[in-house]
């Protein structure tokens, strides 16, 4: 009797293990953990002073659904033509679609299956939203098919996929973008999109490679992008400082001067991530060593507490 408890016991729990092995591993295609890139939808609500405003953050959550069923959408997709190159990548050919633990037509059919909310919720949002997550997912394509072989111009065109976050972010609650937050984000998303072709190159480089697979960059290179991504983030800085400094730019904030610290630091965050990079101790993917070290969660904690602060403060904090 004992025996046939433990068969039965073992054909129960098979199906249960192979469900949760097949989950980990759609899990591991769609990467959630690229999600955190949707919270930058929140910054419009943030910087049009509506973060607590309870309609604002129900569509702006309705919107980063959307938003991350799309990103994980555009992943499978990349992973479907970059097949070949990933096989063969020191890294990347553990992933379910190249080491072979998911098949291509599985792969097809779990795209499908995030496209599809994505696009009926935009659709229930606006039609400035559906656009907005159209043009993503056209461009995530390109980018997928062509883009991303082109010397800079892969760059730009991450840093423009990050800040159509931002404007769908803002079509979402149908607030209008300032002039300052387009220039502060395509500024900083330029120079995180080469710090992780930086941390690429540096990776290469410890395995004597000369050049990226599949990329249009070689180790001749590294030196010209240190100078144009630290200088993508010096302009960053900079122009949110000449925000702070405009008394009409900062004329809703309560008290504008605290706004100073978070340039400081932005800048301090910022350099971090650069000498990271450069003592090649960065992600392939920064946003992972964004939201695995302390310092920096620390930094951004500290930033949106004080501009928040910033906004809120009475007469008796300003500084």
């Amino acid at each position: 009797m004992q025996g046939q408890d433990t068969d039965q016991s073992m054909t129960i729990q098979r199906p249960k293990s192979r469900f949760a092995e097949q989950l980990r591993l759609w899990l591991e295609l769609i990467r959630p953990y690229q999600w955190s890139k949707n919270l930058l939808l929140f910054a419009p609500a943030l910087t049009s002073f509506s973060i607590f405003d309870a309609r604002a953050i129900s569509l702006t959550l309705m919107a980063i659904l959307a938003f991350s069923c799309a990103a994980s959408a555009g992943y499978v997709l990349n992973d479907l033509i970059d097949l070949p190159a990933d096989r063969d990548h020191p890294r990347k050919k553990f992933r379910p679609l190249a080491s072979g633990r998911i098949n291509a037509t599985t792969a097809k059919k779990i795209g499908v299956a995030l496209l599809a909310p994505a696009l009926a919720i935009a659709y229930a949002t606006s039609a400035d939203f559906l656009l907005l997550i159209i043009l993503y997912l056209i461009l995530t394509t390109t980018y997928s098919l062509a883009l991303k072989k082109l010397f800079l111009l892969d760059a730009m065109t991450l840093a423009v996929l990050y800040f159509l976050r931002i404007s769908a972010g803002a079509a979402a609650i149908g607030v209008p973008l300032s002039t300052w937050l387009i220039g502060f984000a395509l500024s900083l998303f330029f120079s995180l999109a080469l710090m992780k072709r930086c941390s690429e190159l540096v990776y290469f480089r410890s395995l004597n490679q000369s050049r990226l697979p599949g990329r249009a960059y070689y180790q001749r290179h590294l030196s010209h992008l240190w100078v144009i991504g630290i200088g993508s983030a010096a302009t960053a800085t900079t122009t949110f400082c000449l925000f702070v400094g405009d008394p009409a730019a900062t004329a809703p904030y309560a008290s504008p001067k605290l706004l100073w610290i978070v340039a400081a630091l932005l800048l301090t965050w910022l350099g971090g991530l650069w000498a990271a990079t450069y003592f090649g101790k960065m992600e392939i993917d920064p946003s992972l060593y964004v939201f695995r070290r302390k310092w920096s969660l620390f930094c951004i904690g500290t930033i949106l507490a004080l501009t928040l602060l910033a906004q809120e403060a009475t007469a008796g904090l300003s500084l």
